[in-house]
C-alpha cells in the first residue's frame, strides 16, 4: 500500500516503519512477525491460516519439542526466535529489503478463513467454559464477551471495523502482512500445504517437514467443508467486499468454492 503525507506544504513518502505503523499498532506486528534468524527468513502469521501448527514446527526446529498449550504456542515471551521489540520495526524492514531476511507467509481462501475464525471464537454455542482470550475477542468486536452471533451479525460487525483496528483473527490478511510494503519471496496457499512446505524449505535452506506433524494440519479442512451451511448469496458478497484485497492480492477467485 503506498500513500503520501504531507508536511510544510509539500509531499513526501514517509519511511517504510511509517507506513507498516500507519496499518497496524505495533503490538500486533510484534505478535505477527517472527524473525527467525536460523532460517534466514521473517515469518508473518496470519491467525486462522495455520499459524499455531507452523509456530508449533519452529519450536521443534528450535530443539523445543515438549508439548505446548495454544497459549505457550502463541506467547511471544516464550518463543526462542527474535522479534520487532528486539532491535526494532525500522531494523527488521531493513534487513528484509537488504535481503538479508527473507519474508515467507502463507495464505488461505477467504471465505474458509473467515468461515473458520467465526467457528473456531464465535459460535462457541456448545461449549460450557468460553475462553478469556474468546471472549475477549467478543468484546472487541460486539461489545459482549457474552453474546454468540450470527455469522450474519458476525460479519456486520467486522465490517463496521477499519482494517487497523480488526483483531488479526479477522483482519485482511493483505494488512496482516503489509502487502505492498514488504516484499516476499514465498507466499504459500494454506489448501496446498504439502506441496508448499517443499517451497518454503529451499527458501530456508533447510528440510521443515520433519518438524511438522501431519495430524495437525486436518484441521484446516473443516471450515472449506461446511460453506455451504453458512454462505448465502448476501453474505458472499460481504465477505467479497470485506476481503477485497485478499481475493485481488492471493489471486483467490471471488466465486464461493
Amino acid at each position: 500500500m503506498n500513500f503520501l503525507a504531507k508536511k510544510a506544504g509539500r509531499f513526501f513518502r514517509p519511511s517504510p516503519q511509517a507506513r507498516a505503523l500507519k496499518r497496524m499498532p505495533l503490538e500486533a506486528i510484534n505478535h505477527n512477525f517472527h524473525i527467525i534468524p536460523k532460517l534466514g527468513i521473517v515469518y508473518a502469521a496470519i491467525p486462522k491460516v495455520g499459524c499455531s501448527m507452523i509456530k508449533a514446527a519452529l519450536f521443534r526446529f528450535h530443539g523445543d519439542d515438549t508439548p505446548k498449550t495454544m497459549k505457550q504456542i502463541h506467547n511471544v515471551a516464550g518463543q526462542p526466535w527474535e522479534h520487532v521489540t528486539d532491535h526494532g520495526l525500522a531494523a527488521m524492514l531493513e534487513r528484509i529489503g537488504r535481503r538479508e531476511l527473507k519474508a515467507v507467509a502463507f495464505v488461505r481462501n477467504p471465505y474458509a478463513r473467515v468461515l473458520s475464525c467465526y467457528l473456531n471464537q464465535f459460535d462457541t454455542s456448545g461449549m460450557k467454559v468460553i475462553p478469556e482470550g474468546f471472549r475477549a475477542r467478543r468484546k472487541q468486536l460486539l461489545g459482549d464477551p457474552d453474546r454468540v452471533p450470527t455469522f450474519d451479525e458476525f460479519l456486520d460487525a467486522v465490517g463496521r471495523q477499519s482494517t487497523y483496528e480488526m483483531n488479526g483473527h479477522w483482519r485482511p490478511q493483505a494488512e496482516q502482512l503489509l502487502w505492498g510494503d514488504i516484499s516476499y519471496d514465498f507466499v504459500g496457499r494454506l489448501e496446498n500445504f504439502d506441496e508448499e512446505i517443499g517451497r518454503l524449505s529451499g527458501i530456508a535452506g533447510h528440510d521443515l517437514e520433519p518438524y511438522f506433524h501431519k495430524e495437525s494440519g486436518t484441521r484446516f479442512v473443516s471450515a472449506g467443508k461446511r460453506l455451504g451451511e453458512f454462505y448465502t448469496p448476501d453474505i458472499t458478497e460481504k465477505v467479497r467486499r470485506i476481503y477485497a484485497a485478499d481475493f485481488e492480492a492471493f489471486g483467490y477467485d471471488t466465486t464461493l468454492p
